[in-house]
Formats: C-alpha cells, structure tokens, sequence
C-alpha cells in the first residue's frame, strides 16, 4: 500500500485552538516542561493504547458475536457498514493510525528514568508498525480462523484498540481532525534516545 500521508515527530507543529479540549493538553505539557531542568520532567505522548482485553483480537471477536445476534439493518434491508471516517467512502482502509501496548508505555518510562537524558525532551511513544485499521483487523481475523468480512474490512471498523487520543506530535486535535487526518507517527527518538524496542 503507498503511503500519502506525512509523518509526526515531536517538533511537528501544533495545529489546534482553544475550543478543542487538546488544547489544554499542550498548555500542561508547557507547564510541566517548564519545571525542567530543576526537575527531570519528560512529556510522553501516546499513540493509540492496546493490550490485553483492548486489541484488534478482543474487537473482532466482539464485532463477530453482535453480528450473530443481532446485525444492525439499513431501510433497504441490508447491514449497515461503520466508517471510521465518517465519510461513509471506506476510509478506514486508507487511513493509517499509530499504536502502542501497554507493555512498551511500561519499558519506555522506566527506561527513561533508567537512563537519564537532557531533561524536558518530548518523546512520541508509538510502535514502528503504522497502518489501516482494517489491515490490523483483516490480520487478526486471519489469526483467528474467521472468514473475511468484506464489508467491514471495506468500511474500515474504528477498533476499539485503537484508544481516544490520537498518538504521537501529542497534537490530538478534534475529533473532525482525528478522523480525517491521515498521519504517521515517528518514534525515532524513543529508539535512538532510550534505546527501546517496539
């Protein structure tokens, strides 16, 4: 698949306003950075979160089981397909969305405790494996024996592994933003810096 999109590191610029509730995120961020060097504050901004009992496996079992019970119904009689976007075009398929597990959040902060840099550095904590939300899902179906669901991997599923917050720049923006941004987020500091794998 080509990739169209940009790429956000930590210096990547910050595009929101007051209005949007992420806009206090970032004044915390300069607040809290401000403490530093007197305190060894860091910011950690976070992709979208998965784990146990929150990954792509946990969504399409569940979007599996509902569908059995009870699949919701269009006027024309036909299921009615969830996109991500909210464009109702598929584009969950395009879209790529960075991801991190619990596990790695875990190595990265104390890894950056264990091995003290500069202090007040902003650190995108994500995986190195960007990518559509529907190849995530298409991959675990594969995992789990279940049939391709076509429509569903057309749609796009917003999965719930995927989290609130946008991950990475530490930009977040609106909801409007998120779904239609198309960004991938670089973790080159946190593998140069800390030297974590993930």
């Amino acid at each position: 698949m080509t990739y169209q999109g940009e790429w956000v590191t930590e210096e990547s610029e910050t595009r929101i306003s007051e209005p949007d509730p992420s806009f206090f995120r970032v004044l915390s961020e300069e607040a809290w950075l401000s403490l530093a060097p007197a305190v060894p504050a860091h910011v950690f901004r976070l992709a979208g979160i998965y784990g146990p009992g929150r990954s792509a496996l946990d969504t399409v079992r569940k979007d599996a089981l509902l569908s059995r019970v009870a699949a919701p119904r269009s006027e024309s009689g036909r299921g009615v397909r969830r996109d991500e976007g909210g464009d109702g075009m598929g584009a969950g398929t395009r879209k790529f969305v960075s991801r991190v597990h619990v596990s790695d959040i875990a190595q990265v902060v104390l890894r950056s405790m264990e091995n003290p840099v500069t202090a007040g550095r902003i650190y995108n904590v994500a995986d190195s494996m960007p990518c559509p939300r529907a190849q995530v899902h298409q991959y675990a179906r594969e995992l789990l024996g279940m049939v391709k669901n076509t429509s569903e991997d057309e749609a796009g599923v917003l999965g719930a592994e995927s989290g609130g917050r946008k991950g990475g720049g530490g930009r977040g923006g609106s909801v409007r933003t998120r779904r239609t941004d198309n960004k991938r987020v670089s973790n080159r500091r946190i593998l140069e810096e800390l030297g974590v794998e993930v």
